[in-house]
C-alpha cells in the first residue's frame, strides 16, 4: 500500500492474491487486494530497484535493479522468495515478457 507522499515506480497485480508494487522508498510492497492492507514488504534499498514485470503462469516476478541486475522471485506464496539473479553490463529500463517464445 503506497502512501500519498510516495511515488509509485512499478506495479504488478495478481487478482486473487496480492498486489506487488515498487515505490520510491525502494521496497517491494505486497498488499492484499481484498483486505486492502499491506501484507509484507521487501527492503531493496541496497539494490536500487527500478522496474518489474510479472509472469503469472509461472508465478515469477522479475525486478530490474540499477546495478545491472535482474532479480527473479518466486511468488507462488504471498511472500516472494528470491530464486536467481541475472547480471547485465547495463540496467534494463523496461522489461517485457513474451510467453509465446519464453523470453524476457
Amino acid at each position: 500500500h503506497i502512501t500519498q507522499n510516495q511515488k509509485l515506480s512499478a506495479y504488478a497485480f495478481i487478482k486473487e492474491r496480492a498486489n506487488y508494487s515498487l515505490g520510491e522508498d525502494k521496497r517491494i510492497v505486497i498488499s492484499s487486494w481484498s483486505q486492502k492492507k499491506r501484507i509484507d514488504q521487501i527492503k531493496c534499498s541496497n539494490m536500487k530497484p527500478k522496474t518489474m514485470v510479472m509472469q503469472q503462469d509461472l508465478d515469477r516476478l522479475y525486478v530490474s535493479m540499477k546495478q545491472g541486475l535482474i532479480s527473479i522471485f518466486d511468488i507462488s506464496q504471498v511472500t516472494p522468495i528470491m530464486m536467481h539473479i541475472i547480471e547485465f553490463p547495463y540496467f534494463p529500463k523496461r522489461m517485457n515478457l513474451d510467453t509465446s517464445v519464453n523470453t524476457l
